[in-house]
């Protein structure tokens, strides 16, 4: 019964770290939590940092909601990192696109991990359409980037699959058979010839 009381005890501790982060964060950026951005309108050329500091807070939430097994919190706390980043990606009107189309790629991933795909395909589709308006400002890389990710969405058994060239999923078995096939036709043939 001891035993039980303290795992008890652990487990409330552990659930009320997530909700402490939740709430520290939450008390930090209380300003930035429901902030409209919108390129029409001033604003402080600090707000996308702080809104994707916010985004930040909320995806390491998610991930200790995630840890703990309660999948309904960590699917709400990356949607709100993920509006969060594509408020910052929103804030940054008119400088530094490859950080625009890398936030917009990061809200994707958080939409992914919510279990939104629509949401994630939309938040790609800004990074992608923001290479194609400025691709000297943004590069190949993000533009690739963003378009494997919604390939990824097309066709979820690609993610299943092993990368090419990945060394730790090579079977040696069949290397070494080949190997001792060889081996043996090669004494075979000396063999013969003697």
């Amino acid at each position: 019964m001891r035993r039980l009381a303290i795992l008890l005890v652990l487990i409330s501790a552990s659930l009320a770290q997530c909700d402490t982060i939740v709430s520290g964060l939450e008390t930090s950026y209380a300003s930035y939590l429901h902030t409209s951005v919108g390129c029409g309108q001033p604003h402080p050329t600090t707000l996308y940092a702080n809104l994707s500091q916010l985004a930040e807070g909320y995806s390491y939430a998610a991930q200790c909601f995630k840890d703990e097994g309660n999948i309904g919190k960590a699917h709400a706390y990356y949607s709100l990192a993920a509006g969060r980043y594509g408020a910052a990606a929103d804030a940054l009107c008119s400088s530094d696109y490859a950080l625009k189309a890398n936030l917009y790629i990061s809200s994707g991933d958080a939409y992914v991990a919510a279990a939104q795909p629509v949401l994630a395909r939309q938040a790609y589709e800004k990074a992608i359409s923001t290479y194609r308006a400025h691709p000297g400002g943004v590069g190949i890389t993000l533009y690739s980037t963003a378009k494997e990710k919604e390939y990824a969405l097309d066709h979820p058994m690609a993610e299943s699959l092993p990368d090419v060239g990945n060394k730790g999923n090579i079977s040696w078995l069949p290397i070494a058979m080949a190997g001792l096939v060889f081996v043996g036709i090669g004494l075979a043939i000396v063999s013969l010839r003697r």
